[in-house]
């Protein structure tokens, strides 16, 4: 329904420079979110910040995968979806300086 919409289409053209349409159609499916992508990280010994909102569960699914990895954390910010650092930045902004000063 959303590409049926030309002020939506027009709206979501201005935020993202990549092919969005395609995004949707991939997250039609319940399990599209590219995990076996992401559980490389395990693989690399540097510190990670994972930081996801509370009101995606593909995306906060992700705890399962690094959990028990000393080098990756996990946030699950309050009230926010994939936008996190718009929808909470103040949580956002806490997450990733604690993180920064943690890591030195």
């Amino acid at each position: 329904m959303l590409l049926e919409n030309q002020e939506t289409v027009n709206y979501f053209n201005t935020l993202h420079k990549s092919d969005w349409r395609e995004f949707l159609t991939l997250a039609k499916d319940e399990d599209w979110y590219p995990f076996e992508e992401t559980s490389k990280l395990k693989d690399n010994k540097c510190p990670v910040l994972i930081i996801s909102g509370n009101q995606l569960p593909s995306e906060t699914a992700s705890h399962a995968i690094y959990k028990g990895e000393e080098h990756i954390q996990v946030e699950i910010l309050p009230n926010a979806g994939h936008l996190v650092h718009q929808q909470q930045p103040e949580f956002y902004t806490k997450s990733v300086t604690r993180f920064l000063n943690d890591s030195v």
